[in-house]
């Protein structure tokens, strides 16, 4: 208190210039500077201040992908009397090195993107690489040092296997050409506030230039937001048979997978009455079955 009534009302911190886009997650927005200050700056403001050195057998920092990579895979685990997140003892006190792509996995939905088959095994791995975009699986086993490469420009399958001591290069292996998602820039329509019986407008306003396309992935954006897993379940598909009802099917049927949807389920010739829809929905089943 007495050393920021001295200073005017705040710690003199040193400011930290970061480079940010105003988008984090396009790298084509605008590039900006972050001015930012650190807490843990603070020590050097009080005279005789000393620091506490804690393991990281209490303490596990996730501040990239590549911890939380980490955290999620069975180098950690559930300690059952505490029911707090401790180091395997498999790793004989040691926790393995990750170091993902920075470009590629820089948020946490491109992580998650990358292991909706489930987290690999690091439990038996020192060091893990991955540059490029690569897909992991819970099929695949690292031991020792491993690194993975993709050098060409769409995600790669890193195949079910164990990689022990050795580097894989995946650029050249198949891709999903043809299926691979492409992101396109188009223009936000002021008029696609849904109501009670959702967005009723001409079937000449929906055939605008991605008029449709502008609904349906902000709709995909809305769903995980509100708790719903858009990899889990079947995405209900259909219409009443109005004109440009089969064309839209086939537009969303392309976005939900693009989006990470990995069932759908479409009404005879895209028909779906109100009453089939609903006795879908609450058909009981396991949970890849049910639909949203």
């Amino acid at each position: 208190k007495q050393l920021m009534d001295i200073k005017g009302g705040f710690v003199p911190l040193p400011t930290i210039l970061n480079s940010k886009t105003v988008d984090p997650q396009l790298e084509s927005s605008e590039a900006v500077f972050q001015l930012e200050t650190a807490m843990g700056a603070a020590i050097e403001c009080f005279p005789g201040a000393g620091a506490v050195c804690v393991p990281r057998s209490r303490f596990a920092p996730v501040k990239k992908c590549s911890d939380l990579l980490l955290l999620r895979s069975d180098a950690y685990q559930v300690d059952p009397l505490t029911s707090v997140l401790v180091l395997n003892p498999k790793c004989n006190g040691v926790a393995p090195v990750v170091d993902l792509d920075e470009k590629k996995y820089k948020l946490v939905q491109h992580l998650e993107a990358a292991t909706l088959n489930g987290y690999p095994s690091l439990v038996a791995c020192r060091k893990l690489t991955v540059t490029g975009e690569v897909i992991l699986s819970s099929r695949n086993v690292f031991k020792g040092t491993v690194r993975v490469v993709n050098s060409s420009a769409e995600p790669k399958v890193l195949p079910p296997g164990v990689y022990e001591n050795t580097t894989v290069d995946l650029t050249t292996s198949a891709g999903l050409g043809p299926l691979r998602p492409a992101t396109i820039s188009t223009t936000a329509y002021a008029d696609q506030k849904p109501g009670t019986s959702g967005l009723r407008k001409k079937t000449k306003r929906f055939m605008e230039p991605f008029y449709l396309h502008n609904f349906v992935q902000a709709t995909f954006n809305a769903l995980p937001v509100t708790g719903t897993d858009l990899t889990d379940g079947a995405l209900l598909l259909g219409g009443d048979g109005r004109y440009y009802n089969d064309i839209a099917i086939q537009v969303i049927i392309k976005m939900a997978v693009a989006n990470g949807v990995r069932r759908v389920i479409v009404g005879q010739n895209g028909l779906l009455s109100t009453p089939a829809v609903s006795a879908i929905i609450r058909e009981k089943g396991p949970d890849w079955q049910k639909s949203y």
